[in-house]
């Protein structure tokens, strides 16, 4: 054999390693353990980066502050959702209309169901406020106009003040204002916390399409080792479904969602009509088949006496004797996970068992919990969509990175060890054993060591 010739499988089988007593016919060199057991790393890790988010909640977890207490709540004018004349009230009376568009635009869950509805009708002029959404499954950009109206509803003659906050980030918010060309106060808002949502969509359909994959090679739909079409799409599957769920993120996304909002009466304080229906009432009468003709017909004995000419329109507000007490506080890791709100009336004491409900609403889900009686009692948890989406992008970011850091170091020890099997190399250590295929097994180790 010559002295730059790699010695054979046979002369290396008799050979050691004259640098480490390694066997020259050693072909595979075993990666670290934290490589061998790479779950156990990354669910060590991720329990590390949990309990590291359990200790930052519990530090900023929201603390309620001094309350807010109120005598007595005065009514707050608001205009429904659609405008509505005497006119169309009478049809809702008569029961010619019968829509369930009054009831569920007066029905407001929100507030205490003691709370007294009170009606008048005014004219159309008022504050109104609209938004524009982008982003999928969370929002990443908010438009919201602001201005006042002529007429509230058909948004004509708009003027708006130009507001006084500075333009820039706020947290993790860029928040910019302006007066459009229409006369309007636009905010635009980019929340950078509302592009985690994109990506955890993306590794969700990842993993549905590993589950398709395996469920159909399981059920024999497909073979791991046939060259047919569906054999290869069924290989394919999570990435096909990973396209498919990128391309309706990005479409969703890109489809503007418009909330009406909400709109106010010029006049905060007209000439109030009791019509002696609680918000109760509102929850009961939508139950019932005529349930919206009696809460017309209530709105009509009470406003008998306010006069309604051409171009007013029915404008609502609740009201009670009852004081109130409110409460609000947010906190959490990242900031403003959770939201915690408490709203009770005055003399309060809690007496049996609360009902327990959860509200999605469009940026949050909130567990609600309701004392019944005599008082009431609200209390409110919820939870951001953005900030838990980041969150949980952040835990997916240790198990991936964990992952893939134990994959790429396993990969470099098999290239290395490749590389050196072809150049006659040692695989352990590196020592070229070229010229050593006439020494016997342990001949140079025992003479070096």
């Amino acid at each position: 054999m010559k002295d730059n010739e790699a010695p054979s499988e046979a002369a290396r089988s008799a050979l050691v390693c004259p640098e480490c007593a390694s066997p020259a016919s050693l072909r595979e060199v075993h990666p670290p353990w934290p490589v061998r057991r790479r779950r156990l790393v990354q669910f060590a890790l991720l329990l590390i980066a949990l309990g590291y988010v359990v200790w930052r909640n519990v530090e900023a977890w929201p603390v309620l502050p001094t309350p807010t207490v109120r005598a007595s709540v005065p009514y707050f004018a608001d205009f429904p959702s659609h405008r509505y004349t005497r006119p169309e009230i009478e049809r809702y009376a008569t029961g010619k209309l019968s829509d369930g568009r009054l009831i569920g635009d007066l029905y407001n869950a929100d507030v205490f169901s003691s709370f007294e509805l009170g009606a008048t009708f005014v004219p159309p002029s008022g504050s109104a406020t609209d938004f524009r959404r982008y982003g999928w499954p969370t929002m990443i950009v908010l438009y919201r106009y602001d201005a006042e109206y002529d007429d509230a509803y058909a948004k004509t003659n708009a003027s708006a003040r130009p507001s006084s906050l500075r333009n820039g980030w706020w947290g993790w918010t860029y928040i910019f204002k302006r007066i459009d060309a229409t006369g309007r106060r636009e905010t635009f808002m980019f929340s950078s916390k509302g592009l985690a949502g994109g990506p955890l969509m993306l590794i969700a359909a990842w993993g549905v399409g590993r589950l398709l994959r395996w469920l159909v090679f399981v059920l024999r739909i497909a073979s791991r080792d046939r060259p047919r079409k569906r054999d290869r799409l069924a290989h394919r599957a999570p990435v096909l479904c990973v396209v498919a769920c990128a391309i309706g993120v990005t479409i969703a996304s890109l489809r503007p969602r418009i909330d009406p909002g909400y709109a106010f009466p010029s006049t905060l304080n007209p000439a109030w009509s009791n019509t002696g229906v609680t918000a109760a009432d509102v929850a009961q009468l939508a139950e019932k088949p005529m349930g919206e003709a009696i809460l017309a017909q209530a709105i009509l004995d009470a406003t008998s006496g306010v006069a309604s000419t051409p171009g007013t329109y029915l404008a609502f507000g609740w009201r009670s004797e009852i004081g109130t007490i409110h409460t609000y506080e947010s906190g959490g890791w990242p900031a403003s996970l959770v939201h915690k709100s408490v709203g009770e009336q005055q003399d309060f004491e809690a007496s049996g068992r609360p009902e327990i409900s959860l509200k999605f609403r469009r940026a949050s889900v909130a567990a609600v919990v309701r004392w019944s009686g005599t008082r009431e009692r609200n209390a409110r948890y919820s939870v951001s969509f953005h900030s838990a989406a980041s969150l949980a992008l952040g835990l997916c970011a240790v198990w991936i990175a964990t992952g893939l850091g134990a994959w790429l170091v396993g990969w470099t020890v098999r290239r290395r060890t490749a590389q050196r099997l072809a150049r006659g190399w040692c695989v352990q250590c590196g020592y070229n054993l070229s010229g050593l295929g006439g020494q016997r097994r342990g001949l140079d180790s025992r003479v070096n060591r």
